[in-house]
This record gives structure tokens, sequence and C-alpha cells, in this order.
């Protein structure tokens, strides 16, 4: 890594307009935010294992999506493990903020890779899930167990889906096995880390404790 960006002052701004500069520093070439960032920890409520939504703005400039309770906005968070259960839980605390009225019950659409895929929501004891379907998207997607999923809604019956994999929003692409080998590349972690100062997406936790 150049010494330029060793350590650095960068602002950290939120969706209602207030930001913070913060200390980026890198230990044991990792990332971390330090000085300052008690501040933003204290404004925004933010508890540990909070999961942090960070996009670029600018080679100094980050903007902060905090999930709170794990939901941002129209969005929820949650980890993968299609392998062991064949379904993906649908968060509790987004089914009764945005599906009040009504239950998840039938076919819904999941958008990713420019495609929209058919998956069936139900009812399993207390909570939601998506289940037929769900495997098929992952296996065709290729997206493993453990990687961070973001499901953002976008009407009542369509959900736009964003994967993460050590931290970093994986580009998807849809492929049948008979094509060539033509696929989007990802970064590893490391190269990332080694390379690159910032990318557009970033998921992060919080882990100072106020």
């Amino acid at each position: 890594m150049g010494k330029s960006w060793q350590h650095m002052n960068i602002e950290v701004h939120h969706q209602d307009g207030r930001h913070w500069t913060v200390r980026l520093r890198h230990m044991n070439k990792l990332p971390v935010l330090t000085d300052g960032w008690r501040a933003v920890v204290n404004n925004l409520n933010l508890l540990k294992n909070t999961w942090l939504l960070f996009r670029s703005l600018g080679d100094k400039e980050l903007e902060v999506y905090p999930f709170l309770k794990n939901v941002c906005g129209e969005s929820y968070i949650t980890m993968n493990n299609f392998a062991k259960l064949g379904l993906t839980v649908i968060l509790s605390e987004f089914v009764s903020m945005f599906y009040k009225n009504h239950e998840l019950n039938g076919i819904y659409q999941l958008y990713a890779a420019g495609k929209y895929w058919d998956v069936m929501a139900c009812k399993i004891h207390v909570t939601y899930a998506f289940t037929d379907g769900w495997p098929k998207l992952c296996e065709r997607l290729e997206i493993m167990d453990g990687d961070t999923m973001i499901f953002e809604k976008i009407d009542n019956v369509v959900f736009q889906l964003r994967v993460f994999r050590n931290g970093i929003e994986v580009e998807l692409g849809f492929h049948e096995k008979s094509e060539d080998n033509d696929f989007c590349e990802i970064i590893s972690k490391r190269t990332f880390q080694e390379s690159v100062c910032y990318v557009s997406i970033l998921l992060l936790h919080t882990t100072y404790i106020r």
C-alpha cells in the first residue's frame, strides 16, 4: 500500500445530512475507522454488531447506511444458509414493518443478475421464508453459504437482491454451465486490501462498544 493513504481523514456522511470527520488507519492491512468514530456511534445510536453499508462518494468521503435491528429503509440484511435449511428466513422485524395488513404467501420475485427469479414465500411456524425457488437461485448465481445478503423491497411482490462476500459486494452473473467461462471476476479480500483504498460498496460490522 502507498504511504499516502496509510492514515488519512475522511468524511462520513449520513442520509439525514449529518457528517463527521473520522480518521482512517490501516492496522494489519485492514482498514479501521478510529479517531472521530465515537461521535458517529453515539450520534446514530449504534449498538455493537450493527451492520453498516458504506458507499463511496469520492476519494475521501463515505456515506453510511446503518441497519438498525437489521433493517435500513425498506431493506433488510441476513446471512445465507440455504445449504442447511433449503430456504432463507425473511426478517420478522421487516415483515412487521411492511407487511402488517397481509401475509407473505405466494409467488414473489427477486431481481438479481439482471433477471427476475420466481420464489415462493410462506409462513413456517412463526416466521416467514423464501422457500421453493431459493435453492435454484443460489446455485445458478453461485451464492454461497455464509454470504451476506440485502433484500430491498421494490414493491409488495418484488425485491432486489444484493450479495456481499468478505464485506465486498459480489457482481452476480447468471450463466449456464455450457457457456464459455466469460464470467465476471470476483476480487479477493486480500487483493482488495493490498491494492484498493475504496470500493463502491463495503459492508462492515460496528465493533466499537459505546
